[in-house]
């Protein structure tokens, strides 16, 4: 178990620990943000907030013996952000038919 997994298992019980670890992690959270999106994604975003999410969900979640966190918390974070895109399209489709009839 590396640094990072120990971290997100002591995050679980600890939230200054956990803030700790997402100031730690800030470039990689951008990264699986970005490519899921296949765009930035600034702080100010709806985007960032399910990153943040997906990356607490992530940690309260994580079973160190079924691997590594990092790539564990990179596939709940596109899952996440591919949902969050899922559910937004289908809201915009709803409004634009209610609009055109």
């Amino acid at each position: 178990m590396d640094e990072l997994d120990l971290m997100a298992k002591n995050a679980r019980s600890d939230p200054k620990i956990f803030e700790e670890l997402v100031h730690k992690q800030h470039k990689f959270l951008i990264h699986c943000a970005y490519q899921a999106t296949h765009r930035y994604i600034s702080q100010a975003e709806d985007e960032w907030s399910e990153t943040l999410i997906a990356f607490h969900d992530a940690v309260q979640s994580y079973d160190s013996s079924k691997g590594p966190f990092a790539p564990y918390a990179k596939l709940i974070i596109t899952r996440r952000l591919v949902d969050y895109y899922v559910v937004r399209n289908q809201l915009l489709l709803q409004k634009r038919l209610k609009k055109s009839s």
